[in-house]
């Protein structure tokens, strides 16, 4: 839509920026657009390979921790893990390898996790200082990776996965799966350790799975998510002919009929594929097409208040927390 307006009105000037941006991609879409490269504030970082590929990628990078913890200079750690549940496990073994202490001479280790679900206030605790004579490590999903930046991380370990949302147009379902992160993120990760001073990544896979076996970027989203929110608000917009629609990526062809199938049977297209006054209605709510016919409905069917409530769970993520 970008491109287009670009087009018809030169007086715009449209400046994409990201911190991880396949630039060369970005400006041939947007007519071999000027390419600008600004360094960050970055000193240099010592990256480690290692000799073997891995069996055990948890128990390595735990390893690593504490080898990082017994031998290397002052400096916190970040360690990149999967998801929550590996992130507790972590946690625990970390844990319980603190309170056997390895030597009267040993600083302590300080363990915080981090992840999206955890509540802001103990979030906020990454961010603290680690007491003299101690070291942090601060055990993260891929949210440490571009959204939050930590100082006085020294030390990366990365074992090279990250859990991607995928949608499978077969079943109609977004599951997660554990997938090798790309050369993108890779580079990404490595540069956290080199925020406030020189540091170290130890990247646990070998130099050749990063060259010939991770993807130059991570696939893009719009490819591997359910389409009906998106095609709802192109229809919104006007755009009817969507096999032909300019995207940067294109979506799979199966997705896109999947998705106005899906609207489709929900009612908020017609048998031509045209929006329909009720579909209109659904786009105006910032939910999935299915959970905002739900509370179209409700009002017909006299029970708002309670359909509220279950479009409400469904919309978030675990409401506890242990």
């Amino acid at each position: 839509l970008l491109k287009q307006a670009v087009k018809k009105r030169p007086e715009i000037k449209l400046i994409v920026t990201s911190a991880t941006l396949d630039a060369v991609k970005f400006s041939s879409y947007f007519f071999e657009a000027p390419i600008f490269t600004i360094p960050g504030r970055t000193f240099p970082v010592e990256v480690l390979y290692t000799k073997e590929p891995e069996t055990d990628y948890l128990d390595a990078s735990l390893i690593t921790v504490m080898q990082i913890h017994l031998r290397e200079p002052p400096g916190d750690v970040l360690l990149f893990l999967t998801g929550k549940l590996r992130l507790n496990t972590a946690c625990e073994i970390l844990y319980a390898s603190d309170e056997n202490p390895l030597g009267p001479d040993v600083p302590e280790l300080i363990i915080l996790p981090v992840y999206s679900a955890l509540p802001s206030k103990m979030q906020t605790r990454i961010f603290e200082a680690a007491p003299p004579g101690s070291r942090k490590v601060v055990i993260a999903t891929n949210i440490a990776e571009t959204s939050l930046t930590i100082d006085g991380i020294f030390y990366v370990v990365d074992p090279g996965f990250v859990k991607q949302k995928v949608y499978n147009s077969k079943t109609g379902m977004d599951s997660l799966v554990v997938t090798p992160i790309s050369q993108a993120q890779a580079k990404q990760r490595a540069g956290r350790a080199g925020r406030t001073g020189p540091g170290k990544t130890y990247r646990l896979y070998t130099e050749r799975a990063y060259r010939d076996e991770m993807l130059p970027t991570p696939v893009p989203e719009i490819q591997r998510t359910n389409l009906a929110t998106t095609v709802l608000q192109l229809k919104t917009m006007g755009i009817n002919d969507l096999l032909h629609f300019d995207f940067m990526d294109a979506p799979p062809v199966e997705s896109l009929i999947m998705a106005l199938e899906q609207l489709h049977s929900l009612s908020a297209l017609d048998n031509e594929g045209l929006l329909t006054r009720l579909g209109r209605r659904m786009a105006e709510f910032p939910l999935e097409p299915n959970l905002s016919k739900m509370l179209i409905m409700s009002v017909h069917l006299q029970c708002s208040d309670e359909v509220l409530t279950i479009v409400s769970m469904l919309s978030v993520q675990n409401v506890f927390y242990r």
